[in-house]
């Protein structure tokens, strides 16, 4: 059958599929030729980006390093598209600011490959077509875990996930942390948003370091924005779906153990040569609480670390000194030995500490009622500090400490007390005072009410 419209040749067929071909993996805004490209401040922007790399323990290979190093010293186009092709390799994604309303993510070509309960390190290609100086901001999401919710009036002393009935699904999704290195914050509708700024260059390669709570293949969008320097507000955004394959970490035990040799509760803070906290605060679920770098551990118990090299931070209160130990996890080393070192015993003069004013809430529960730490997490921190007693207040309206601690307080331990309390809604040392008290109590968690509107729960620690 013949028509009026002329038919495609062949030879125009491979033409317009191979031209739909090349623009589907490399879309014009990220294309090299697309856009004019000054080799001089490319290379600087690159030149920064490599010695970022290097600073954070993940240098490129030495041949495409020193193949960088040469073409920038040729420093012409050809070198710029030369220079591309290596740098795709490591590049986690490409960001296009296409206008201050349009922004667009694609993937890069580098391995979208993390690690459980650890960081990688990535480029990330910013194409700057409009010369826009805005900041901008590539995140996985506004929240995780430690930090749900944020507001000004809120102390808890948990993560903050509103008044939700089944918190799970939320905190499942939130496995992924993404920080772009060097940002700065800035406040945008209240909340604090980390940022570095574009220099108006076409095209620039910033840091990002990524964190995997979780291992397996799993899912999670990034989504890029820019923030006007002037005004409020966002600019332009886009995002895109990444699959990652998470490797994961390893299982290591830990023995902790007092000056007497038994074993006992003690805060430890774990830091890598990159100063990264572990696990992340802003990861941290109960136990672990998101407004200290410590966490508390007892003889027996594990953690999760990715191989590489640590430094350990362990204390148990004023009544013991500091120490801080380099310890390596890998195949062959998966334990890590804590012996603590006491500084004095004021229990040998029948002295005891306590901290006699802890909020198990805050003040989330005057807006959030369920807000609350259960007692398994408040008596971990209670023997880690290595208190013989610790008064929770139970000012919540919601009642979620009365429901949580016992109501009952044994008969030997009825008895008035002469101290002051502290006000400070912390479990770090300074909030504790001493004791006199004959004979030393039992571990035990228990309810004293003061008045209607007052009212204390008592956890006796026999671990001190």
């Amino acid at each position: 059958m013949i028509t009026g419209k002329r038919q495609l040749t062949r030879r125009e067929v491979l033409i317009w599929t191979g031209g739909a071909i090349a623009s589907a993996r490399l879309p014009p805004g990220f294309a090299v030729g697309s856009v004019d490209i000054p080799a001089q401040p490319y290379f600087a922007s690159v030149n920064r980006a490599l010695e970022a790399l290097e600073k954070l323990g993940a240098p490129m290979a030495p041949s495409d390093a020193q193949r960088i190093g040469s073409l920038a010293a040729q420093g012409d186009s050809a070198a710029v598209t030369a220079a591309e092709g290596i740098l795709e390799r490591y590049t986690i994604a490409n960001l296009s600011i296409e206008s201050e309303t349009s922004a667009r993510v694609m993937l890069g070509g580098a391995p979208r490959t993390l690690v459980e309960q650890g960081w990688r390190v990535f480029l990330v290609r910013v194409a700057n077509s409009t010369g826009l100086s805005d900041s901008v901001w590539f995140s996985s999401g506004w929240f995780t875990p430690g930090r749900m919710n944020p507001t000004a009036d809120s102390g808890a002393q948990r993560s903050n996930l509103m008044d939700t009935l089944n918190k799970g699904p939320l905190i499942e999704k939130m496995w992924l942390m993404a920080e772009l290195y060097g940002a700065t914050s800035i406040i945008r509708d209240g909340t604090e948003i980390p940022v570095v700024p574009l220099s108006g260059i076409s095209v620039e390669y910033h840091l990002i370091q990524l964190y995997s709570r979780d291992h397996g293949q799993r899912r999670a969008d990034l989504t890029v924005y820019t923030l006007p320097k002037s005004g409020d507000g966002f600019g332009a955004s886009g995002h895109r779906e990444f699959t990652f394959d998470c490797l994961p970490s390893r299982t290591v035990d830990l023995g902790v153990l007092d000056t007497d040799s038994r074993g006992c509760v003690a805060g430890l803070t774990i830091k890598d040569q990159r100063d990264h906290v572990y696990p992340p605060q802003a990861m941290r679920l109960a136990p672990d609480m998101f407004f200290q770098s410590q966490i508390y551990r007892g003889d027996g118990e594990t953690i999760r670390l990715p191989d590489g090299d640590y430094t350990v931070e362990a204390r148990r209160g004023p009544e013991y000194l500091v120490t801080h130990q380099p310890v390596k996890i890998d195949a062959n080393h998966s334990r890590i030995e804590v012996r603590l070192k006491r500084w004095i015993d004021p229990a040998k003069w029948g002295w005891y500490s306590g901290d006699t004013h802890i909020h198990a809430a805050g003040c989330a529960h005057y807006a959030v009622p369920t807000e609350g730490v259960s007692p398994e997490t408040m008596i971990r921190h209670v023997r880690g500090e290595a208190l013989s007693i610790g008064d929770v207040r139970a000012g919540d309206r919601g009642g979620i400490t009365k429901s949580s601690f016992s109501p009952v307080r044994p008969k030997a331990q009825r008895r008035r007390w002469n101290t002051r309390s502290c006000k400070r809604q912390t479990m770090r040392p300074g909030n504790r005072t001493l004791r006199r008290k004959t004979p030393r109590p039992s571990c035990d968690t228990t309810w004293r009410s003061q008045g209607f509107h007052r009212a204390y729960a008592d956890i006796w620690s026999s671990c001190a």
